[in-house]
């Protein structure tokens, strides 16, 4: 009976396959934006993203390795002349840094963290812990100071992790056909990129390619805070 229903089971999902595909709805996060970073390739993928016509989530580490975030003002200027909405990544972007922090250290950072950028930037109403490692005293902190956690929302999809020529073809293709079963199924694709490492090789023009194909299906762009937090 089983091998009887195989192929009206395959007819019937290569049907549906071919069935129009719905607006993808897209969320672009770039994480690790920082003034250790080279402020060129943080212009650059902030200017790729706005071609395109969509938003993002910028992910800001407040103090990383003893530099504020507000010791940069070109960096500075470069966010606040976007229309990206800004997420606390953490404090110092330690390994795993909210992962074993008591309550009290824990607070302390996330306070610490939020001041710098508010100084600089404006308001934060984002947290995403380096590493998408958190205990259980930071999430009940960010409940406390009433962040949203975008820590760990929906599966995230990176390709742009120092790119080589060799692997491009293979992931441009993959995350365009992602893209569009996570459209079919009305589930927002998270598309990370990683300041440096998406400057590196192929992944400007992987960035260029995946958007403008996302652009010509009419894809909708969200920010984390929209999915995770306003459904």
């Amino acid at each position: 009976m089983k091998i009887k229903l195989l192929p009206l089971f395959l007819f019937i999902f290569f049907i549906w396959l071919y069935l129009p595909y719905g607006s993808p709805v897209i969320v672009i996060v770039v994480d690790d934006v920082s003034p250790l970073h080279s402020t060129d390739e943080q212009r650059e993928i902030f200017r790729v993203i706005e071609r395109y016509g969509f938003n993002a989530t910028v992910s800001v580490i407040p103090f990383h390795y003893g530099k504020s975030i507000c010791d940069s003002n070109e960096l500075v200027s470069i966010i606040n002349s976007t229309k990206f909405e800004v997420a606390q990544h953490g404090y110092m972007h330690n390994y795993k840094e909210f992962e074993n922090l008591d309550y009290p250290e824990a607070k302390r950072r996330v306070i610490l963290g939020r001041k710098i950028i508010e100084g600089c930037i404006g308001k934060v109403y984002e947290f995403r812990a380096p590493w998408r490692s958190e205990s259980r005293e930071t999430k009940q902190i960010l409940k406390e100071l009433k962040y949203c956690d975008v820590t760990d929302t929906y599966i995230e999809h990176e390709f742009t992790w120092y790119l080589d020529s060799y692997r491009y073809p293979l992931y441009i293709t993959f995350a365009k056909f992602e893209l569009l079963i996570y459209g079919k199924f009305h589930i927002p694709y998270v598309l990370v990129l990683h300041v440096h490492a998406a400057n590196y090789g192929e992944g400007i023009k992987f960035l260029n390619n995946f958007l403008s194909f996302a652009k010509s299906r009419n894809a909708k762009s969200k920010t984390l805070r929209e999915v995770a937090c306003e459904n």
